[in-house]
């Protein structure tokens, strides 16, 4: 197998795998920053209507929600931002009332949203760019390694070049002697 191939096919496992690791560190991070933020939502049970308070950690733990928005697009400066601002957003948490898991109905998820985009943009920046330099990284250590490659396939071309230069000087060697 050429070498070439085998420095590409591992290049792109490394890559693909240092994005997934990224992803992985980047909505942990999200999660924790979100939890430590210690903002507290206003919820409503769908069962039974009780309204009682939720903190960030809660909302943060579980990943599954149902959600109804509109996404608006708002000048924010110099840069256009499309935002979602939810009709509706429910998520599966502790109901005090009930004493199970249900789902419930965050009031102010929108004011949550707001209080904590910069703080999560920032976070989610600096994965972005620790995912950026280390495929920069990669990448580097991918073309170190297909020059070596190049340079081994260069070396075995031309002493294929040369043994046939041999085979047909000696063949024209032996013509001549013949003759």
């Amino acid at each position: 197998m050429d070498p070439r191939l085998i420095v590409l096919m591992v290049m792109g496992v490394a890559l693909l795998a240092w994005v997934a690791c990224c992803g992985v560190m980047a909505v942990r991070r999200l999660r924790s920053s979100a939890s430590r933020s210690g903002l507290v939502a206003q919820a409503t049970c769908d069962t039974c209507g009780a309204r009682f308070d939720v903190d960030a950690a809660e909302l943060a733990r579980t990943f599954v929600s149902k959600s109804r928005s509109v996404t608006k697009t708002r000048r924010r400066g110099a840069v256009l931002v499309a935002e979602p601002r939810y009709q509706r957003f429910s998520k599966k948490v502790w109901c005090p009332h009930c004493g199970a898991q249900r789902w419930a109905n965050i009031e102010n998820v929108n004011e949550l949203n707001e209080r904590l985009r910069p703080e999560l943009m920032r976070v989610g920046i600096r994965c972005l760019l620790v995912m950026a330099v280390g495929g920069f990284i990669i990448l580097g250590a991918a073309s170190v390694a297909m020059g070596f490659a190049d340079r081994a396939a260069e070396a075995r071309v031309e002493e294929a070049r040369q043994q046939q230069r041999d085979a047909l000087m000696e063949h024209y060697d032996s013509l001549r002697d013949a003759d």
